[in-house]
C-alpha cells in the first residue's frame, strides 16, 4: 500500500497553505529542487565543462518521457511552452483540410491555428463533448482534418476517453494538448493513435518552469515542411563542419540552446512519478475528485463537474457563480489556494492533496458563498 502522507512530505508548500492550483502551477517536491540546484552548484564552479553533463541529463529525461508515453525516443521534442510547440505543428504541415476544436479549449489549443487563418470547426462541449466529436468521427469526412484538444479541459476537468476516440479515427489527425494529464492520467500515444502530443510540464509533472516537450509520430512528421529550425536542428550540430542534414522528427524543433541546467529538476520529478506509478496517481486522484463532488453537493454547493468514472480528472469546478473571483478572493483568506476560471472556482487535486485537505474547504463553503454576489 502506497503511504501519500510520506510523498506528501516532499512538498514544502502544503504544509502552510491547502493548496489546490495544481492546474495552474504544480507544487514542486524537494528532490526537484534539490536537483536543480546542484546542477546550478555544478556549473557555477564547473562553467561549462558541466555542460556535457547537463546533455545526458536532457536525453535521460527524452528516454524516460518516451517511456512514459509509450513512443520512441526520438519522437520526443522539448520545447519551451505548449503555445510554441503548437504554432511549429500548425505552421509546418503541407496540407490542412478542417481543423476540428472543441469550443472554449485552452487558447493555446486554439489561436495558433486561428493565426494562420486555418478553417476551424468548432465542436460544442454540450450535452457531451465526447459524443459529439464521436458523431463527427463517424459521420463526417474527416480525410487530412486535424482533432486539436485538451485530452482534459483546464476549466471543468472533463477528460476525453482517447482510448474510445482512436477506434473511429479514419483518417484525422489527432492532436492533443495533455497538458492537464500528463503526471497524473496514463496516455499511450501508440494504442490511442495519437500523431501529436504536446505537454507543459510545470503543473501535474512538478518539476518547476522552463521545460515542455512534444511527440510528434513518423506519419504525421512526412506531412510537415518544418516552419521553424535552427542550428541544433541539425544532425551532428555540435561538429560544425558546415553540413546541415535536418533530423527527420521532432527533434528538428528543438532550434537552439535550452535551459540544460533544469532538466536535472525534469529528471527527478520523472523519477518520483514513476516511483509512484502513473496508474496508481490516476486512482488517488479520480477517487479525490469524486469525493469532492459528493461532499460538495451534499452541502448543496454547485458543481459544473460531472461526478463520472470515465471522464473525471483532477479538476473540479465549482459554480456556476456570481462572482468568481469574491469566492476565490475570500477562500483565499481562509489560506486555501484555487483559481478563478470562467463562471466558477477551479479546485485542482493532485496526490499530495489529502481528504482532509477536501474536509477543510467543504467546511467553510457554505459561509464562503455568501459572497458570490
Amino acid at each position: 500500500m502506497i503511504n501519500w502522507d510520506s510523498y506528501r512530505d516532499l512538498f514544502p508548500v502544503v504544509k502552510d497553505k491547502t493548496y489546490f492550483m495544481t492546474a495552474g502551477g504544480g507544487a514542486m517536491p524537494t528532490p526537484v529542487y534539490e536537483a536543480i540546484k546542484d546542477r546550478y552548484w555544478q556549473v557555477m564552479h564547473r562553467g561549462g565543462d558541466a555542460f556535457g553533463e547537463n546533455i545526458g541529463i536532457m536525453e535521460s529525461c527524452r528516454e524516460k518521457i518516451a517511456n512514459l508515453i509509450n513512443a520512441e525516443k526520438e519522437n520526443i521534442a522539448f520545447i519551451p511552452n505548449v503555445s510554441y510547440g503548437m504554432n511549429a505543428i500548425a505552421n509546418s504541415l503541407i496540407s490542412q483540410n478542417t481543423v476540428l476544436i472543441p469550443e472554449n479549449d485552452f487558447p493555446s489549443t486554439i489561436v495558433p491555428w486561428e493565426n494562420i487563418n486555418a478553417p476551424i470547426e468548432f465542436i460544442s462541449t454540450t450535452p457531451d463533448l465526447q459524443d459529439n466529436i464521436l458523431e463527427i468521427l463517424t459521420n463526417q469526412s474527416t480525410e487530412n482534418c486535424s482533432l486539436v484538444t485538451s485530452s482534459i479541459s483546464y476549466a471543468n476537468g472533463y477528460q476525453l476517453n482517447l482510448d474510445e476516440l482512436a477506434k473511429h479515427k479514419k483518417q484525422t489527425h489527432f492532436i492533443i494538448n495533455h497538458t492537464q494529464g500528463i503526471g497524473v492520467f496514463p496516455v499511450d500515444v501508440k494504442k490511442q493513435k495519437i500523431d501529436a502530443l504536446v505537454c507543459s510540464a510545470y503543473k501535474w509533472m512538478c518539476c518547476g518552469e522552463g521545460i515542455s516537450f512534444m511527440y510528434i509520430s513518423n506519419e504525421l512528421f512526412k506531412k510537415m515542411k518544418p516552419a521553424l529550425v535552427g542550428w541544433r536542428s541539425i544532425q551532428q550540430a555540435m561538429s560544425f563542419n558546415g553540413q546541415k542534414q535536418y533530423y527527420n522528427d521532432a527533434r528538428v524543433f528543438e532550434l537552439g540552446w535550452d535551459n540544460m541546467t533544469i532538466f536535472s529538476g525534469l529528471k527527478a520529478a520523472l523519477e518520483l512519478l514513476s516511483e509512484i506509478g502513473i496508474e496508481n496517481i490516476a486512482a488517488r486522484v479520480s477517487s479525490l475528485s469524486s469525493y469532492l463532488i459528493n461532499a460538495l453537493e451534499k452541502q448543496g454547493i454547485p458543481v459544473l463537474t460531472l461526478n463520472n468514472k470515465e471522464h473525471i480528472s483532477g479538476n473540479v469546478l465549482i459554480g456556476p457563480l456570481k462572482n468568481p473571483n469574491a469566492v476565490f478572493e475570500a477562500l483565499q483568506k481562509k489560506n486555501i489556494w484555487v483559481n478563478a476560471r470562467g463562471n466558477g472556482i477551479r479546485v485542482s487535486l493532485h496526490f499530495y492533496n489529502t481528504f482532509e485537505d477536501i474536509e477543510k474547504l467543504v467546511r467553510v463553503m457554505p459561509e464562503i458563498m455568501k459572497a458570490d454576489k
